[in-house]
């Protein structure tokens, strides 16, 4: 039994470094990725303390106008002071590369 139990233990820790890794090296390769002032305003981008974000598919609760606002623009200041720590955490599986 005791051995089963390490098996199991030792399948998760696999399971998570593997997810870990995944996640890693995806914000990796979109920190790799950079964009002009130019490029962001021109697509469906957010800057958010100096990273680019792709909003396109998100949906804001406040409404796509509370959103399209920002759009191609500096959203920093209006996150920090008007969202919560859980709310700038869903950005990080829309980021796409860094301002340049």
């Amino acid at each position: 039994m005791r051995r089963a139990i390490d098996i199991l233990i030792f399948a998760i820790v696999i399971c998570l470094a593997g997810l870990a890794s995944s996640v890693w090296s995806r914000q990796l390769s979109a920190q790799d990725q950079q964009f002009s002032a130019s490029e962001v305003e021109a697509g469906p981008y957010i800057i958010y303390e100096g990273k680019v974000y792709d909003v396109s598919t998100f949906r804001h609760p406040g409404g796509s106008r509370r959103l399209q606002q920002w759009v191609g623009r500096d959203a920093t200041d209006v996150l920090n002071n008007k969202h919560s720590s859980s709310d700038r955490r869903r950005l990080e599986d829309l980021l796409v590369g860094v301002l340049v």
